[in-house]
């Protein structure tokens, strides 16, 4: 039938002859007055996708926009001096009917036997996959067959399918089933009714036809579902970049880059480990997500890169606790953001580098549940310290250009606008911001932390009473810490890099296999055999 051209868009193809004056072949036209019998046949052959093909397809090109009006026919080929399609004595109740056939096919359809009896129910046979999306629901209320009247209801939710049945009962049905087409991409894990595990026939895997059949009364079924990297992909490392907006602390809109593998979308999201990386200062998300290449495509992991908002600075945020808040928020506002990015909320991560690094600690530090592991590089831990090594910073010519004065002493100024003062009126402001005064919470909550940071640093200066101060502090504070530093001789930040030391420190967590340093690395590694108890 499709072969020769029976249908056009899921409908019924005709000549249509009596809309054209003088038809001379081929003319072309529709007339879905035959389309009740083209669904009979096409659900007792289990043609699913033409089915929804003629739902959405009736929608479209054999009724009027809108008011849902259908003729016998309508014409496709041009009329001579119309600008639109005709109909063929409209309204007409049989097209019309074709619809709702169709529709009651999707959902209810009775099986016959070679005499035409009836002897079973086909439930949900046909359902267009979107329909069992996540937070979808699907439900028929005394729907009347041979049987009786049949109801039921197909409740979709983020990786489980809750679904009950009325079977009808005068006189039972020989067979019963019902079908859960999911969204593509997504796959029956397991399946239970009434409580009662199903299991598969032996060599075949569960599938979405749950065999009901034998079965009465009020029934119960629950399956899980999921997803996983399709076969298509293997060895493909490319990543995507999204952008989403959100609300922000201060009620003003924000918005983070994330960057995902470009196999994944919402027919194929299996839950990822999720990367919280807070940029540094004077960068964007955007650019943040850029130091992070095609990880994610290797490792299957998500990274959300957050533009960053200070009290008064935007991108100069320097561990402000409004936008390390934001930072806590990142995987609930993926959630309404992006609905079919599916987060392990058991793999969250943080990483960051300079003011990144610095957030990244206090993210730890005021959500230490939050966390299955943090990476910090080349951070600010004491933000006074940091202030006055400003006037430290070094300034060629061109950037006392394009200042107007001195590095140090616009930064110097940036940080009284952003914090409220300088260190000598403000102490308070910028301990609060400061990693180091926290360095207590951070080594009872016993994450796994990885800390980075150079000798040769010319923008955190004196990184031994930076980063440096922190690990041994925290090694004193809890010697059992899951706290390791990595030591090494490169300019700022340059360490977290997909081409540098971002391979060793994701391996570190199992978000990518075992990578070395790309230069020589000192590392001081937990106490072997220590056993860390949060406190």
């Amino acid at each position: 039938m499709l072969r020769h051209g029976s249908r056009l868009l899921g409908v019924v193809r005709a000549g249509a002859y009596a809309l054209y004056e003088k038809p001379v072949f081929p003319v072309s036209g529709t007339d879905q007055v035959y389309g009740v019998n083209a669904t009979r046949f096409l659900a007792d052959n289990d043609a699913a996708e033409q089915l929804v093909l003629s739902l959405y397809g009736s929608l479209a090109v054999a009724m009027t926009p809108n008011t849902f009006v259908a003729g016998e026919a309508a014409s496709v080929a041009p009329l001579a001096g119309s600008h639109y399609r005709s109909m063929y004595l409209p309204p007409n109740g049989a097209s019309n009917a074709a619809f709702l056939q169709t529709l009651r096919a999707l959902l209810v359809h009775e099986t016959r036997d070679a005499e035409g009896a009836p002897v079973g129910l086909e439930l949900g046979f046909a359902t267009p996959r979107p329909w069992l999306r996540a937070g979808r629901r699907i439900a028929v209320r005394r729907a009347p067959t041979s049987f009786g009247p049949v109801s039921f209801s197909v409740e979709a939710r983020t990786d489980t399918i809750l679904a009950t049945v009325d079977v009808p009962a005068r006189p039972a049905p020989k067979s019963l089933k019902l079908r859960l087409r999911l969204p593509r991409g997504q796959l029956v894990e397991s399946a239970a009714v009434n409580g009662k595990p199903v299991e598969p026939r032996p060599g075949e895997k569960l599938g979405e036809t749950i065999d009901l059949s034998g079965l009465g009364g009020q029934l119960e079924v629950i399956v899980r579902y999921g997803s996983r990297r399709p076969a298509s992909s293997a060895g493909l490392t490319a990543v995507k970049r999204l952008r989403i907006r959100y609300v922000a602390h201060d009620g003003r809109p924000s918005s983070a880059t994330v960057v995902l593998p470009a196999w994944y979308g919402p027919a194929a999201n299996p839950p990822l480990p999720l990367i919280i990386s807070p940029h540094g200062r004077s960068l964007s998300g955007r650019a943040n997500s850029i130091l992070w290449g095609n990880l994610p495509g290797r490792g299957s992991f998500a990274v959300v890169n957050p533009d960053a908002r200070g009290r008064r600075v935007v991108g100069h945020s320097w561990g402000y606790a409004g936008h390390v808040a934001d930072l806590a928020r990142m995987p609930e506002i993926l959630r309404t953001t992006v609905p079919w990015l599916r987060i392990d909320r058991r793999k969250l991560y943080a990483f960051g580098g300079s003011m990144g690094g610095q957030e990244t600690l206090l993210l730890l530090a005021r959500y230490p549940k939050l966390l299955a592991g943090a990476a910090a590089f080349s951070s600010v831990t004491d933000l006074a310290l940091q202030y006055r090594n400003f006037n430290r910073l070094r300034c060629n010519n061109a950037c006392r250009t394009l200042l107007g004065e001195h590095y140090g002493s616009s930064l110097r100024a940036l940080a009284r606008r952003e914090i409220g003062g300088g260190p000598g009126t403000s102490p308070g402001a910028y301990a609060a911001r400061s990693p180091i005064t926290h360095e207590g919470a951070i080594a009872r909550s016993c994450v796994p932390l990885q800390l980075w940071w150079s000798v040769a640093d010319q923008i955190v200066i004196d990184q031994q009473s930076q980063s440096g101060k922190l690990f041994w502090d925290l090694r004193r504070l809890n010697p059992a810490a899951t706290v390791e530093a990595f030591v090494g001789f490169w300019i700022h930040s340059a360490e977290m890099r997909a081409r540098t030391g971002l391979p060793l420190a994701l391996s570190r967590f199992g978000l990518l296999p075992a990578a070395s340093a790309w230069q020589t690395v000192r590392r001081v590694s937990p106490p072997a055999g220590s056993v860390c108890v949060p406190g």
